[in-house]
């Protein structure tokens, strides 16, 4: 960025696997037009090897489970930094290993001196070392005849544990320290070497390293970053040639711990892949049966036929706020939930679970003349329209008409004036920040705004 706004040039040319949607505007201002070809784009699907994506499971034994419970709970006592460490901990147990989380404690870190309380835990011996060793065990006797292989592990510490459990079978590590050049440079040759069956590798193989020879990934670490998740597809999944694309079929495995945040980190890579013009081709319905153990389905699971404000949603799960609230606008991301305004704050409710809304709140979704709104839709690009105001009727007509035209709205700013006994005039500003892509939620949104009782409303 810097260089381009420092220096002219007559050609301007910028090559990336994916553009995250912030940088968009900076590389259309200094650069010029993205253009974009998906992987299905009939110029660059010859290029691509056919591939199946699989999900092994990696399961806690008792002792781990019990002591993934502990530090999860001990987590949410603490608030602000204590607790943003202390998550991140148990991100690492269950993506990476006890492992992970015995290098860390053994550094004088803040975090160490939080773990402290966990140590006997930490370093017990019935706790496996890495317990998703076993799955890519599984997965190399799944997957014999295999070329060659490359491992994604986020820890140096867990990577080079596992080399060596898996160093007869002739295994490199690729990790940080090997971005010297001359570095980088050896550890290639050997893993292009036809001795090497195993590569394991950290983040430091993500970019700029291209081995289209190996024809199985295995994700060990989940990670729920968009970028991350296609540069480590990028590294088995190309060809030099159309013919040699479709030699063989290639295999990319994902291990999972069950029920925890390593799911939720997994699903999340996966819905975002997609939006990014990615397939992922994992059935369906394993994709389904992973959602109903993410955190956010536990949340849906308590809104079922009980439409609950934020707090009863804490009570009942014992989850922080924070983490409640974020697995609740996935939720509405996903048109899986929807929200009214009422004298307990923001109701939420699953959508198609809508009439309950009208059963328990019947005041506050009934429209009245006496209020007066302005509606700005927001469209499915993420722009704000332009505002519609009026009777509730014209209201709803100008934007039924819209949401015919495309199928969906990203959500709606209203703002309601409502008319007080006292003739005060009281302006409300909501929002509802979820997809509206039914008449239901549309008429659900007005009879809210409308409603006389939202003066009631909690700021």
């Amino acid at each position: 960025k810097k260089v381009m706004q420092k220096l002219s040039f007559k050609r301007k040319l910028g090559l990336s696997a994916f553009i995250p949607s912030t940088r968009r505007y900076e590389i259309e201002k200094y650069i010029g037009e993205i253009r974009e070809w998906s992987w299905s784009d009939s110029r660059i699907q010859p290029y691509i090897p056919e591939w199946i994506g699989e999900v092994y499971e990696a399961d806690f034994n008792v002792y781990e489970k019990e002591f993934y419970n502990e530090l999860t709970k001990y987590a949410y006592e603490f608030t602000g930094k204590e607790r943003a460490l202390l998550m991140m901990a148990v991100r690492w147990y269950v993506r990476d290993g006890i492992l992970a989380l015995r290098e860390s404690i053994n550094k004088p870190t803040y975090l160490a001196e939080l773990l402290k309380p966990f140590r006997n835990n930490i370093f017990s011996a019935k706790i496996r070392p890495a317990h998703k060793l076993s799955s890519l065990l599984r997965i190399i006797r799944d997957h014999e005849g295999f070329r060659k292989a490359i491992v994604f592990i986020d820890r140096v510490v867990v990577a080079e544990y596992v080399a060596e459990k898996l160093k007869h079978m002739g295994t490199v590590v690729l990790c940080g320290k090997t971005r010297l050049r001359e570095d980088v440079k050896n550890v290639l040759r050997k893993a292009r070497s036809e001795k090497t069956k195993i590569i394991v590798s950290t983040s430091a193989g993500e970019e700029g390293i291209d081995l289209p020879e190996a024809d199985l990934l295995v994700v060990w670490s989940n990670v729920a970053s968009t970028l991350r998740f296609i540069q480590r597809h990028g590294r088995i999944l190309r060809a030099l040639a159309k013919e040699e694309a479709r030699k063989k079929l290639k295999f990319v495995t994902y291990i999972i711990t069950p029920d925890t945040p390593d799911v939720d980190s997994f699903v999340d890579s996966i819905e975002m892949a997609r939006k990014a013009g990615v397939d992922i081709p994992i059935d369906p319905e394993v994709v389904e049966v992973l959602w109903k153990r993410t955190t956010r389905s536990k949340i849906a699971a308590i809104l079922e036929g009980r439409p609950s404000p934020l707090e009863w949603i804490v009570e009942a799960t014992g989850m922080p706020k924070n983490i409640v609230l974020k697995n609740l606008r996935k939720l509405l991301e996903h048109g899986d939930a929807v929200y009214i305004y009422t004298h307990l704050g923001k109701v939420y409710a699953l959508s198609e679970e809508i009439e309950l809304l009208y059963q328990e709140f019947p005041e506050y979704l009934t429209p009245s003349n006496n209020v007066e709104v302005k509606v700005k839709p927001i469209m499915p690009n993420g722009t704000v329209g332009r505002g519609i105001s009026g009777s509730y009727e014209r209201t709803y007509a100008r934007l039924s008409k819209l949401l015919r035209k495309y199928g969906i709205l990203k959500g709606m700013q209203v703002s309601s004036i409502v008319k007080l006994k006292s003739g005060v005039l009281k302006l409300i500003n909501l929002k509802y920040f979820f997809p509206i892509n039914s008449e239901d939620k549309l008429k659900l949104v007005l009879d809210n705004a409308f409603s006389e009782t939202i003066a009631n409303i909690k700021p």
